[in-house]
């Protein structure tokens, strides 16, 4: 399946009328041909560009995968402008992360989500409300996320034993320059 589609055809809005691509995805499934959400499997940019002064990707490929019936389809997505000037959307960003392992799989899906739901409570108009127990829950997943993410490895990094420096006379190093080769202090002149 391929698809051309502006920013604002990738840019998070959901219509089910439309076939899915990596910014909504959700629509009619063209395999199992009812209209379903889909996971994000991969996405790959194709191509960079300039739009204007705004440069960023142009062209991308991406496997969706029908919650339906769980086939997978390629997208192909071309952005003929970019919405405003700034460039790449939160959910270009997250993939970005994504494929440079800046944010493992698991995370983008979830991150995904958080923009998902952000948007919704943003632009209610568009969306279905968002109840007070979905704020809740994704508050306690972001609050989980930061820990796991930052403060846990930030956590493990300050406890971490000192190393001991090496001993450059038995490691057949050499002494530098101008050094004894004698600790001061040793009484040894």
């Amino acid at each position: 399946m391929s698809q051309q589609a502006n920013e604002s055809g990738t840019s998070g809005e959901r219509n089910p009328d439309t076939l899915p691509n990596k910014g909504d995805p959700s629509g009619k499934c063209p395999r199992c041909g009812r209209v379903s959400n889909f996971a994000v499997i991969w996405s790959e940019v194709l191509r960079t560009g300039a739009i204007g002064r705004t440069s960023g990707a142009v062209e991308w490929a991406t496997v969706l995968e029908c919650h339906g019936c769980h086939e997978k389809s390629v997208v192909v997505d071309v952005v003929d402008s970019f919405e405003g000037s700034g460039g790449f959307t939160l959910f270009d960003r997250i993939e970005q992360m994504v494929q440079e392992k800046t944010l493992w799989n698991d995370f983008g899906d979830w991150a995904h989500h958080v923009r998902d739901t952000g948007n919704a409570g943003a632009h209610g108009e568009k969306f279905d409300p968002v109840t007070m127990e979905q704020a809740t829950d994704l508050q306690k997943f972001i609050r989980e996320l930061i820990n796991f993410l930052y403060e846990q490895p930030a956590r493990l990094a300050a406890a971490m034993p000192a190393t001991k420096k090496a001993n450059t006379a038995a490691s057949g190093g050499t002494t530098p320059a101008g050094a004894t080769g004698t600790p001061p202090g040793s009484g040894q002149a």
